[in-house]
């Protein structure tokens, strides 16, 4: 990764890289899976991070639609993908041994459902339409801030100070959703965007960093698991890194983030301990009609094939494409 530049005019002096795949160095020879994964001093001790990212084929096409779950009409709770892969392109002789299906909420690899096989088989066309595989917890809309400035406050930010020789932004003290009534926003279903509002020419050298708090009051500790924000802002994951820490004397759980400048979405999570999947029902609630994108991913490997490949990708959203 050569392509670097150093910030300008920053609290934080960092540098920031970019790199274009493919590029004169290397092309895609197959579909599936990849992962982008950077080594510092080209030492594979020192992995600075690890990206996932994915190379598809034109070969099939998907339609679906997303509603509440048909298992689920009282409580409301569930959101159900229902959908149909069209091969016209590729002959499939064994469809559930040669097809698998994955579907991911927003871009979490923790709740995806996997290797569903189709429930109906006609000409060229595989139907998945479950009522409890395809089932996912709606949970809420996502909660935001806006720290595209150290001027001032952006939404959901309580104060901006400044300790040399960096800024921190204390966030509004969130409260547990679990109980309160459904209320719906648009929002960016846990990403986030570097900018910033200032006067600047370039984004990813100009914006600078600082230190975010969160604060999430509680009537106790939650025993047998921890809390943590999660969204893009901590790359899907629920680990030691986003785990907040129990405050005995404000009654909180709390937790400091070095973000760069821009808008976030995020929520807190309550993962059990052991669990490989967060819960974010528990602590935000969950309601059908949330808005969620879901992605869905058709591999096909042959029976004489050694990989699978990406045949087809499709993006739903519970709005645009609610049944």
């Amino acid at each position: 990764v050569d392509d670097f530049q150093r910030s300008f005019n920053t609290t934080f002096n960092y540098i920031n890289y970019r790199i274009y795949l493919p590029n004169e160095n290397m092309q895609f020879k197959v579909s599936g899976n990849y992962a982008l994964v950077v080594y510092e001093d080209n030492n594979r001790e020192k992995k600075v991070l690890t990206r996932r990212f994915y190379v598809a084929e034109d070969l099939a096409r998907i339609e679906g639609t997303v509603r509440r779950a048909t298992l689920d009409a009282f409580k409301g709770e569930n959101q159900e993908v229902d959908f149909t892969v069209f091969h016209d392109l590729l002959e499939i002789r064994n469809p559930r041994e040669e097809v698998k299906v994955v579907i991911m909420q927003n871009n979490r690899w923790d709740n995806a459902v996997h290797d569903l096989k189709p429930l109906f088989i006609r000409d060229r066309q595989l139907i998945y339409d479950y009522n409890r595989e395809n089932v996912f917890v709606a949970g809420n809309e996502f909660r935001f801030f806006d720290i595209r400035t150290n001027r001032i406050n952006g939404e959901n930010v309580a104060s901006t100070q400044f300790f040399r020789p960096y800024y921190h932004k204390t966030l509004m003290t969130d409260e547990v959703r679990a109980n309160q009534k459904y209320f719906s926003y648009r929002e960016m279903n846990g990403n986030y965007a570097i900018e910033s509002q200032d006067r600047v020419n370039d984004f990813d050298t100009e914006c600078d960093y600082v230190f975010v708090h969160f604060t999430l009051p509680l009537e106790s500790i939650l025993l047998g698991g921890t809390v943590n924000v999660f969204g893009a802002l901590t790359n899907w994951n629920a680990n030691k890194s986003n785990e907040m820490t129990w405050n005995f004397e404000n009654s909180a759980y709390e937790l400091t983030l070095l973000l760069k400048q821009g808008y976030y979405n995020f929520q807190y999570v309550y993962v059990p301990q052991g669990a490989k999947t967060a819960d974010h029902k528990n602590l935000e609630g969950s309601f059908w009609e949330t808005e969620n994108d879901y992605r869905i991913f058709v591999y096909y490997r042959d029976l004489a094939g050694r990989y699978d490949r990406l045949i087809g990708y499709r993006q739903l959203n519970s709005l645009t494409n609610r049944n």
